[in-house]
């Protein structure tokens, strides 16, 4: 697979595309790369939670636990 390199401004540029023509071979090019890495399926995933404690500090997480901006809770069950 051809690996794309695009500036942040091409991205925008991307982003702010309103030709359907050049859109449409865009979205063409990104459904050929999805069909290619992950095929057709759709899987779904979902969790349940019974605690938003986290003993983690990951970045991206709301859980997060040097995040105190949210009420902790723990389920017991």
């Amino acid at each position: 697979m051809r690996r794309l390199e695009l500036s942040r401004e091409h991205i925008i540029g991307w982003l702010k595309e309103s030709d359907q023509t050049l859109l449409k071979e865009v979205f063409d090019w990104a459904d050929n790369v999805r069909r290619e890495n992950v095929g057709d399926q759709v899987h779904l995933r979902g969790l349940i939670e019974i605690s938003n404690m986290c003993r983690c500090d990951c970045l991206y997480c709301g859980l997060r636990k040097s995040n105190t901006d949210i009420t902790r809770y723990v389920r017991r069950i």
